[in-house]
């Protein structure tokens, strides 16, 4: 038996991402045969493109995309003749008050209401399919229609959805090389594990390896893997490990030896001797890696502030101003945070990385950290504010920058004396911050990272990867 879907569109934050991933979410776990997106009037234009969108994507389904209007005199004669047993309902990506509405009419009516979860943190503002299948879940709120145990196939291949969405996907993906890299690799782990993830699914074990030459696999065994990762869908706990002498060995999360082993067994060698010349101001250690590539949650303290997490300074301050230990540190996993880029912290990363890129042929290490390094100052960038500074260290210019410009804002720093420099310069208005580290504990953080690092070690392994 075929159903029809019936989508709400008006949400105030990431509506084409949270609307295409919903619809495409609910379309993979239910037998739909038609989709109709019910908008909110200031939503036109964006649903003018979200049905070009999804037409494009299930061009081989036959399924009828249609949308309508919310008449906002009488929303709840139009939701009473949408809504009935054969429906599905996707509030997901409504507004507040449509979903309400919606949700009480469906339920009075017995009709299936279903939710795409979401990740966040490094994962805000990408969509599926390139977000991992168990990171956005289907939960069934009402009803007595549940998703399949395996995911209708409505993606012909990889090429063919990277084509049929290249536009949108280069658009909110392309300029972006670390979200690129990681979109690409979620979206090969889609198309080739069909298991679905819902609310009613069994509790199994779900397994991602990364195999020495970077190839990482979902839910498959594969011999030549050194690292996996793995965790029961219905809890919130996990276990990642490193192979070692032919055995795997769990990473104890209070032990930050135990991450910098599993870099080292991750790029093939000890980093200290990789290859020559690894020393001095360009030298990578596994720390750097592990900082980069987003393993540790930043946490920030100050004169009078106790120590908490990062993104829990945004009700606090208008923005943060962005110190360049910060860019090394893995900054670019906050997506949710509002950033403030100094021109310095430009200047410094550059002068880093043109120093990496001269050891292409006798360090590779260093010439691939560089190209990360670059690919997250970018994206960085491109998402955030810029801060007009002196081209000159952030630490003598940082205090040269207007107070207006920064009022109300906080300056974050990993430098012990760059802070208590700081703390005596800036007026009240402006809170200067100091940043620690420790490996994260989030499971949608810590795939993200993988996710980098497998590319990472295609990069070191292949010179013309991409």
């Amino acid at each position: 038996m075929s159903f029809k879907a019936l989508v709400l569109f008006g949400s105030s934050t990431d509506l084409l991402e949270s609307s295409f991933s919903s619809t495409l979410r609910l379309v993979e776990s239910f037998d739909i045969d038609s989709v109709k997106i019910l908008y909110s009037s200031f939503a036109e234009d964006q649903c003018i493109k979200l049905k070009e969108l999804l037409q494009k994507v299930l061009k081989g389904e036959s399924i009828t995309i249609a949308s309508e209007q919310i008449n906002e005199s009488g929303y709840e004669t139009q939701f009473d003749r949408l809504i009935d047993s054969n429906t599905i309902l996707s509030p997901t990506s409504g507004s507040k008050f449509y979903a309400f509405v919606s949700t009480k009419i469906a339920v009075e009516k017995n009709t299936t209401i279903i939710h795409t979860m979401f990740p966040f943190g490094p994962w805000k503002g990408m969509f599926y399919p390139f977000v991992p299948r168990f990171f956005q879940p289907v939960k069934t709120i009402n009803g007595d229609i549940q998703p399949q145990e395996k995911v209708r196939n409505i993606f012909d291949n990889e090429e063919v959805v990277k084509k049929s969405i290249s536009e949108f996907t280069h658009q909110k993906l392309g300029a972006y090389k670390i979200s690129f890299r990681v979109g690409n690799m979620a979206l090969k782990l889609n198309l080739n594990d069909p298991l679905n993830y819902y609310d009613g699914t069994p509790d199994v074990l779900t397994s991602l390896e990364i195999s020495k030459n970077g190839v990482m696999s979902l839910n498959k065994t594969d011999p030549d893997s050194i690292i996996k990762f793995q965790f029961e869908n219905k809890a919130k706990n996990f276990k990642l490990s490193y192979k070692k002498e032919g055995e795997f060995r769990q990473i104890e999360w209070s032990a930050f030896q135990d991450m910098k082993n599993l870099i080292k067994i991750a790029i093939d060698a000890d980093l200290e001797n990789l290859n020559k010349d690894n020393s001095g101001r360009n030298a990578i250690s596994p720390a750097d890696i592990i900082g980069l590539l987003g393993f540790e949650d930043i946490k920030v303290e100050g004169e009078n502030l106790m120590e908490r997490p990062i993104e829990n300074l945004g009700d606090q301050v208008k923005g943060i101003v962005v110190d360049t230990n910060l860019v090394y540190s893995g900054i670019l996993m906050y997506r949710g945070v509002k950033m403030m880029i100094p021109y310095c912290t430009y200047v410094e990363i550059a002068n880093r990385r043109s120093e990496l890129l001269k050891y292409d042929a006798d360090n590779r290490i260093k010439y691939v950290y560089g190209t990360f390094l670059w690919e997250s100052l970018t994206e960085l960038m491109d998402r955030n504010q810029m801060l007009r500074t002196e081209a000159f260290f952030c630490d003598g210019v940082i205090p040269m920058i207007d107070p207006l410009l920064i009022k109300d804002c906080a300056i974050v720093t990993r430098d012990e004396g760059a802070y208590r420099h700081w703390l005596d310069i800036f007026p009240r208005n402006v809170m200067v911050m100091k940043a620690t580290q420790n490996v994260s504990e989030n499971r949608a953080k810590i795939v993200f990272a993988l996710m980098l690092l497998s590319s990472m070690i295609r990069e070191l392994k292949f010179s013309n990867y991409n």
